[in-house]
């Protein structure tokens, strides 16, 4: 039997009383504790600052065992997020042991607004971050405005 439910149950209970300060909207999908929707918002000092992404988080039965699959569904303009289906470099998720919770997860979004240095699941705004920066700022910020305001 999992114990998915039952983990991921308090670990909502636990987020819905004390949210992160980047975390607004948070809700369940069809009353399914294994599938979660919120907002985060874009970390202030990057070309995401406050951008509100919306997050789908779905939990395998397996979880905590394996990490739950987060998605963006706002388009970004991120090294870090696959441009076709919102995915997240996996990369981030490299050190992920049963004792993670939703606090690393949480983590781990932030991150891929500030760390560029994984490998790139959209090529092109790696590419731009590391070969033209100053232009990887004007369209992810552009991103930002036109889908994430």
């Amino acid at each position: 039997m999992s114990i998915a439910p039952q983990r991921v149950s308090k670990e909502f209970r636990k987020m819905s009383e004390n949210p992160h300060p980047l975390v607004f909207d948070l809700s369940l999908v069809n009353d399914n504790v294994l599938h979660w929707n919120f907002i985060f918002r874009g970390p202030s000092g990057t070309p995401y600052g406050n951008g509100k992404f919306k997050i789908d988080c779905k939990f395998p039965v397996e979880y905590p065992t394996v990490p739950p699959v987060v998605i963006l569904t706002t388009k970004i303009f991120c090294p870090n997020v696959d441009p076709i289906s919102g995915g997240i470099c996996q990369a981030f998720f490299a050190h992920w042991t049963p004792g993670c919770s939703m606090k690393e997860v949480l983590e781990i979004v932030e991150t891929i607004f500030t760390d560029f240095s994984h490998d790139h699941v959209n090529v092109v705004a790696g590419k731009m971050w590391r070969e033209d920066n100053a232009n990887f700022l004007v369209k992810a910020v552009t991103f930002t405005k036109d889908y994430a305001s």
